[in-house]
């Protein structure tokens, strides 16, 4: 019963974020966050442009989405595959799960991680 509650109310905040993404565009607007980080440094962390990129895919506009952070393509399906088969119990996120948590899968995100914040400062992307 409690794990039911926590997936919906996992789900109803996620499902609200995207509401907001959608609603609020990112690079107009004062009070969505910044990347801390770029505005200490003045270098990309490997997440920025996520936010302004997700609000374009949500507008349908996938060049545009993908262009302020390309990683996207990796992190995303590789996210919430992880996440699903964490909290679900259902046979298909059994059955996923071996696959999506396993040592090979964490490890080639986490390489692909560091070579992705060190490219983009180094290209400029």
């Amino acid at each position: 019963m409690k794990r039911g509650v926590l997936l919906v109310v996992g789900i109803a905040v996620f499902i609200s974020m995207l509401i907001l993404v959608y609603k609020v565009n990112p690079e107009h607007s004062l009070w969505m966050p910044k990347c801390i980080f770029y505005k200490i440094t003045g270098y990309k962390c490997p997440a920025c442009g996520c936010l302004r990129g997700i609000h374009q895919l949500l507008h349908g506009n996938i060049y545009n989405g993908l262009m302020y952070n390309p990683y996207m393509l990796i992190s995303l399906p590789i996210g919430i595959g992880v996440i699903l088969t964490s909290f679900s119990k259902n046979k298909l996120a059994v059955k996923m799960r071996p696959f999506l948590q396993h040592h090979f899968i964490i490890s080639f995100y986490v390489v692909t991680f560091v070579l992705w914040w060190a490219i983009r400062n180094i290209i400029n992307l």
